[in-house]
Protein backbone atom coordinates (compact mmCIF):
# COMPACT_ATOMS: atom_id res chain seq x y z
CA UNK A 1 0.00 0.00 0.00
CA UNK A 2 1.43 3.17 -0.96
CA UNK A 3 0.90 6.61 1.47
CA UNK A 4 1.23 9.95 -0.37
CA UNK A 5 2.18 12.81 2.39
CA UNK A 6 2.44 16.23 1.13
CA UNK A 7 6.60 15.63 0.81
CA UNK A 8 6.54 12.91 -1.45
CA UNK A 9 5.80 8.90 -1.88
CA UNK A 10 6.37 6.39 1.37
CA UNK A 11 5.71 2.46 0.34
CA UNK A 12 4.17 0.15 3.54
CA UNK A 13 4.65 -2.97 4.42
CA UNK A 14 2.24 -5.38 5.74
CA UNK A 15 3.51 -4.87 9.23
CA UNK A 16 3.08 -1.05 9.04
CA UNK A 17 -0.67 -1.33 7.71
CA UNK A 18 -1.33 -3.93 10.35
CA UNK A 19 -0.18 -0.75 13.03
CA UNK A 20 -2.36 1.40 10.91
CA UNK A 21 -5.44 -0.84 10.68
CA UNK A 22 -4.92 -1.14 15.20
CA UNK A 23 -4.69 2.16 15.14
CA UNK A 24 -7.68 3.05 13.55
CA UNK A 25 -9.84 1.03 15.14
CA UNK A 26 -8.24 2.04 18.73
CA UNK A 27 -9.40 5.83 17.72
CA UNK A 28 -12.82 4.57 16.54
CA UNK A 29 -13.64 3.09 20.03
CA UNK A 30 -11.58 5.73 21.95
CA UNK A 31 -14.21 8.79 19.86
CA UNK A 32 -17.21 6.41 20.52
CA UNK A 33 -16.21 6.41 23.96
CA UNK A 34 -16.01 10.14 24.38
CA UNK A 35 -18.69 10.31 22.37
CA UNK A 36 -20.67 8.00 25.25
CA UNK A 37 -19.09 10.06 28.23
CA UNK A 38 -19.99 13.09 26.42
CA UNK A 39 -23.73 12.57 26.68
CA UNK A 40 -23.73 11.24 30.23
CA UNK A 41 -21.65 14.24 30.99
CA UNK A 42 -24.30 16.15 29.38
CA UNK A 43 -27.57 14.57 30.99
CA UNK A 44 -26.09 15.06 34.42
CA UNK A 45 -25.28 18.81 33.92
CA UNK A 46 -29.07 18.99 33.25
CA UNK A 47 -29.98 16.89 36.15
CA UNK A 48 -28.04 19.17 38.21
CA UNK A 49 -29.64 22.32 36.27
CA UNK A 50 -32.32 21.12 36.87
CA UNK A 51 -32.26 20.43 40.78
CA UNK A 52 -30.29 24.00 41.17
CA UNK A 53 -33.50 25.94 39.13
CA UNK A 54 -35.58 24.24 41.79
CA UNK A 55 -33.77 25.13 44.37
CA UNK A 56 -33.26 28.14 42.94
CA UNK A 57 -37.26 28.94 42.67
CA UNK A 58 -37.52 27.54 46.35
CA UNK A 59 -35.47 29.84 47.55
CA UNK A 60 -37.19 32.68 45.88
CA UNK A 61 -40.43 32.06 46.86
CA UNK A 62 -39.03 31.44 50.66
CA UNK A 63 -37.60 34.82 50.08
CA UNK A 64 -41.06 36.11 49.22
CA UNK A 65 -42.26 34.52 52.44
CA UNK A 66 -39.58 36.53 54.37
CA UNK A 67 -40.20 39.82 52.21
CA UNK A 68 -43.70 39.71 53.21
CA UNK A 69 -42.56 38.78 56.89
CA UNK A 70 -40.35 41.89 56.72
CA UNK A 71 -42.94 44.06 55.41
CA UNK A 72 -45.85 42.59 58.06
CA UNK A 73 -42.72 42.92 61.18
CA UNK A 74 -42.55 46.69 59.70
CA UNK A 75 -45.98 47.78 59.89
CA UNK A 76 -46.17 46.20 62.96
CA UNK A 77 -42.85 47.96 64.10
CA UNK A 78 -44.29 51.27 62.87
CA UNK A 79 -47.67 50.40 64.57
CA UNK A 80 -45.90 49.78 68.05
CA UNK A 81 -43.74 53.18 67.52
CA UNK A 82 -47.37 54.74 67.10
CA UNK A 83 -48.47 53.38 69.88
CA UNK A 84 -45.11 54.29 72.08
CA UNK A 85 -45.76 57.56 71.17
CA UNK A 86 -49.40 57.63 72.37
CA UNK A 87 -48.09 55.76 75.58
CA UNK A 88 -45.48 58.69 75.83
CA UNK A 89 -47.82 61.07 75.35
CA UNK A 90 -50.53 59.22 77.94
CA UNK A 91 -47.49 59.22 80.71
CA UNK A 92 -46.63 62.64 80.73
CA UNK A 93 -50.26 63.24 81.05
CA UNK A 94 -50.49 61.32 83.59
CA UNK A 95 -47.40 62.31 85.30
CA UNK A 96 -48.54 65.98 84.99
CA UNK A 97 -51.83 65.26 86.48
CA UNK A 98 -49.79 63.34 89.40
CA UNK A 99 -47.98 66.08 89.90
CA UNK A 100 -51.09 68.04 90.27
CA UNK A 101 -52.51 65.70 92.37
CA UNK A 102 -49.59 65.69 94.68
CA UNK A 103 -49.71 69.59 94.88
CA UNK A 104 -53.56 69.71 95.70
CA UNK A 105 -52.59 66.36 98.56
CA UNK A 106 -50.11 68.44 99.74
CA UNK A 107 -51.97 71.46 100.44
CA UNK A 108 -54.98 69.66 101.87
CA UNK A 109 -52.37 68.10 104.23
CA UNK A 110 -51.73 72.03 105.25
CA UNK A 111 -54.95 72.66 105.32
CA UNK A 112 -55.90 69.36 107.19
CA UNK A 113 -52.89 71.05 109.93
CA UNK A 114 -54.60 73.97 110.30
CA UNK A 115 -58.08 72.76 110.72
CA UNK A 116 -56.64 69.98 113.04
CA UNK A 117 -55.65 73.10 115.13
CA UNK A 118 -58.46 75.06 114.85
CA UNK A 119 -59.93 72.46 116.13
CA UNK A 120 -58.50 71.19 119.23
CA UNK A 121 -58.70 75.31 119.75
CA UNK A 122 -62.38 75.08 119.17
CA UNK A 123 -62.42 71.69 121.35
CA UNK A 124 -60.95 73.04 124.04
CA UNK A 125 -62.82 76.14 123.91
CA UNK A 126 -65.68 74.02 123.97
CA UNK A 127 -64.81 71.57 126.95
CA UNK A 128 -63.90 75.80 128.99
CA UNK A 129 -67.51 76.71 128.04
CA UNK A 130 -68.91 73.08 129.06
CA UNK A 131 -67.22 73.50 132.51
CA UNK A 132 -68.56 76.84 132.81
CA UNK A 133 -71.72 76.13 131.97
CA UNK A 134 -71.77 73.13 134.37
CA UNK A 135 -70.05 75.55 137.54
CA UNK A 136 -72.98 77.98 137.00
CA UNK A 137 -75.72 75.62 136.56
CA UNK A 138 -74.34 73.66 139.72
CA UNK A 139 -73.94 77.10 141.44
CA UNK A 140 -77.26 78.17 140.39
CA UNK A 141 -78.30 74.97 142.73
CA UNK A 142 -76.71 75.59 145.43
CA UNK A 143 -79.70 76.97 146.82
CA UNK A 144 -81.46 73.73 146.59
CA UNK A 145 -81.91 70.17 148.10
CA UNK A 146 -83.36 67.01 146.99
CA UNK A 147 -85.83 65.30 149.14
CA UNK A 148 -85.62 61.71 148.18
CA UNK A 149 -88.47 58.98 149.25
CA UNK A 150 -91.40 61.21 149.47
CA UNK A 151 -94.78 59.29 148.36
CA UNK A 152 -96.56 60.26 144.97
CA UNK A 153 -99.12 62.91 146.03
CA UNK A 154 -98.50 62.44 149.54
CA UNK A 155 -98.29 66.34 149.71
CA UNK A 156 -102.00 66.84 148.42
CA UNK A 157 -101.01 69.83 145.75
CA UNK A 158 -99.37 71.46 148.62
CA UNK A 159 -95.63 70.28 148.57
CA UNK A 160 -94.39 73.96 150.62
CA UNK A 161 -96.65 73.00 153.54
CA UNK A 162 -96.00 69.52 153.15
CA UNK A 163 -92.11 69.87 153.27
CA UNK A 164 -92.52 72.59 156.13
CA UNK A 165 -94.01 69.87 158.23
CA UNK A 166 -91.29 67.38 157.27
CA UNK A 167 -88.50 69.52 158.62
CA UNK A 168 -90.32 70.74 161.21
CA UNK A 169 -91.40 67.38 162.40
CA UNK A 170 -88.44 65.15 161.49
CA UNK A 171 -85.62 67.25 162.12
CA UNK A 172 -86.77 69.70 164.23
CA UNK A 173 -85.74 72.88 162.68
CA UNK A 174 -89.20 75.73 161.68
CA UNK A 175 -89.06 77.18 158.89
CA UNK A 176 -91.46 80.17 158.18
CA UNK A 177 -93.00 80.55 154.73
CA UNK A 178 -90.68 83.31 153.38
CA UNK A 179 -87.61 81.09 153.28
CA UNK A 180 -88.94 78.53 150.88
CA UNK A 181 -89.03 80.23 147.77
CA UNK A 182 -90.20 77.01 145.62
CA UNK A 183 -90.96 73.48 146.27
CA UNK A 184 -92.03 71.32 143.55
CA UNK A 185 -91.71 67.53 142.14
CA UNK A 186 -89.03 66.60 139.69
CA UNK A 187 -90.38 67.18 136.02
CA UNK A 188 -89.68 63.86 134.95
CA UNK A 189 -92.32 60.82 134.50
CA UNK A 190 -93.56 58.89 137.27
CA UNK A 191 -91.72 56.05 137.72
CA UNK A 192 -93.61 52.47 137.97
CA UNK A 193 -91.96 51.81 141.55
CA UNK A 194 -91.08 54.55 143.65
CA UNK A 195 -91.90 58.45 143.32
CA UNK A 196 -90.01 61.02 142.07
CA UNK A 197 -87.56 63.52 144.32
CA UNK A 198 -88.78 67.01 145.24
CA UNK A 199 -86.60 70.26 144.38
CA UNK A 200 -87.00 72.46 147.76
CA UNK A 201 -85.17 76.12 146.75
CA UNK A 202 -84.26 77.88 149.89
CA UNK A 203 -84.13 82.01 149.44
CA UNK A 204 -80.88 81.66 151.54
CA UNK A 205 -77.94 79.25 151.52
CA UNK A 206 -77.88 79.17 155.21
CA UNK A 207 -81.02 78.30 155.78
CA UNK A 208 -79.88 75.30 152.88
CA UNK A 209 -77.26 74.15 154.93
CA UNK A 210 -78.83 74.60 158.16
CA UNK A 211 -81.56 71.89 156.81
CA UNK A 212 -78.93 69.71 155.57
CA UNK A 213 -76.66 69.81 158.34
CA UNK A 214 -79.65 68.51 160.20
CA UNK A 215 -80.17 65.36 158.08
CA UNK A 216 -76.54 64.61 158.02
CA UNK A 217 -76.25 65.01 162.02
CA UNK A 218 -79.42 62.12 161.75
CA UNK A 219 -77.79 60.31 159.39
CA UNK A 220 -74.31 60.09 161.47
CA UNK A 221 -75.92 59.36 164.83
CA UNK A 222 -77.14 56.04 162.45
CA UNK A 223 -80.43 57.10 162.53
CA UNK A 224 -83.29 57.58 159.51
CA UNK A 225 -85.27 60.54 158.56
CA UNK A 226 -88.79 59.04 158.30
CA UNK A 227 -92.39 60.65 158.25
CA UNK A 228 -95.71 59.46 158.02
CA UNK A 229 -93.69 55.70 157.09
CA UNK A 230 -91.66 57.53 154.21
CA UNK A 231 -87.55 56.95 154.65
CA UNK A 232 -86.58 60.23 153.31
CA UNK A 233 -83.00 61.23 152.23
CA UNK A 234 -81.59 65.41 151.60
CA UNK A 235 -79.28 65.82 148.92
CA UNK A 236 -77.70 68.84 147.34
CA UNK A 237 -79.51 69.60 144.07
CA UNK A 238 -76.84 69.48 141.37
CA UNK A 239 -76.92 69.03 138.13
CA UNK A 240 -77.47 65.23 136.14
CA UNK A 241 -73.32 65.17 135.23
CA UNK A 242 -71.91 66.02 138.67
CA UNK A 243 -74.87 63.86 139.99
CA UNK A 244 -73.14 60.92 137.71
CA UNK A 245 -70.06 61.86 139.00
CA UNK A 246 -70.66 62.09 142.36
CA UNK A 247 -72.81 58.71 142.24
CA UNK A 248 -69.95 56.63 140.90
CA UNK A 249 -68.45 56.95 144.99
CA UNK A 250 -71.37 54.67 146.10
CA UNK A 251 -69.46 51.80 146.79
CA UNK A 252 -66.34 53.81 148.00
CA UNK A 253 -69.13 55.43 150.70
CA UNK A 254 -70.38 52.19 152.28
CA UNK A 255 -66.79 51.09 152.25
CA UNK A 256 -65.35 53.97 154.45
CA UNK A 257 -69.42 54.00 156.70
CA UNK A 258 -67.85 49.97 157.10
CA UNK A 259 -64.34 50.89 157.85
CA UNK A 260 -65.99 53.58 160.17
CA UNK A 261 -64.06 56.45 158.92
CA UNK A 262 -65.47 59.77 158.25
CA UNK A 263 -65.61 61.25 154.60
CA UNK A 264 -66.65 63.96 152.48
CA UNK A 265 -67.86 64.04 149.19
CA UNK A 266 -66.42 67.35 147.78
CA UNK A 267 -67.99 69.59 144.89
CA UNK A 268 -67.85 68.71 142.64
CA UNK A 269 -67.03 64.93 143.20
CA UNK A 270 -64.27 64.47 145.17
CA UNK A 271 -63.69 62.24 147.66
CA UNK A 272 -62.02 63.08 151.26
CA UNK A 273 -61.05 61.08 153.88
CA UNK A 274 -58.34 60.54 156.66
CA UNK A 275 -56.09 57.44 156.68
CA UNK A 276 -53.90 56.81 159.69
CA UNK A 277 -53.13 60.41 159.92
CA UNK A 278 -52.80 61.20 156.47
CA UNK A 279 -55.30 63.25 154.55
CA UNK A 280 -56.71 61.29 151.11
CA UNK A 281 -57.93 63.17 148.19
CA UNK A 282 -59.62 61.23 145.33
CA UNK A 283 -61.50 62.08 142.23
CA UNK A 284 -61.70 58.63 140.57
CA UNK A 285 -63.73 56.04 142.44
CA UNK A 286 -61.96 53.11 141.09
CA UNK A 287 -58.27 54.62 142.47
CA UNK A 288 -60.14 55.02 145.96
CA UNK A 289 -61.79 51.69 145.94
CA UNK A 290 -58.09 50.69 145.02
CA UNK A 291 -57.14 52.27 147.84
CA UNK A 292 -59.02 50.83 150.76
CA UNK A 293 -58.49 47.16 149.26
CA UNK A 294 -54.90 47.12 149.32
CA UNK A 295 -54.54 49.08 153.03
CA UNK A 296 -57.61 46.49 154.07
CA UNK A 297 -55.11 43.47 152.95
CA UNK A 298 -52.26 45.19 154.65
CA UNK A 299 -54.60 45.45 157.63
CA UNK A 300 -55.30 41.92 157.92
CA UNK A 301 -52.02 40.78 157.23
CA UNK A 302 -50.77 42.79 160.01
CA UNK A 303 -53.14 41.42 162.18
CA UNK A 304 -52.51 38.08 160.80
CA UNK A 305 -49.23 38.20 162.09
CA UNK A 306 -49.75 39.68 165.28
CA UNK A 307 -51.85 36.82 166.06
CA UNK A 308 -49.19 34.13 165.43
CA UNK A 309 -46.86 36.27 167.43
CA UNK A 310 -49.09 36.17 170.26
CA UNK A 311 -50.17 32.36 170.00
CA UNK A 312 -46.20 31.92 170.17
CA UNK A 313 -45.44 33.39 173.01
CA UNK A 314 -48.40 31.81 174.97
CA UNK A 315 -46.91 28.17 173.66
CA UNK A 316 -43.88 29.59 175.25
Amino acid sequence: MIVIHSLGFNVLGPGDLCIMASTRKNNAAGASKVQSNAGASKEDSENVLASMQQSLEKAMVEMGRVGKLLTSLQADISEIKDANVGLRTDMDSVLLRLNEAENRISQLEDEKHDLRQKVDKTAMKCEDLHQAVEDAANRDRRQNLRLIGLKEKLENGKPSECVKKIISEALGIELDGSQLQRVHRAPVAIPKEGSRPIIIRFLSFLERERVLAAAKKTYNNKEEVVWKGCKLSFFPDMTRETAEKRRKFKDVRIRLHGLDVRFTLAYPAEMRFTWRGKRMKFTDDREAMDFLNKESEKQRSRTGCLCRSLETRNLT
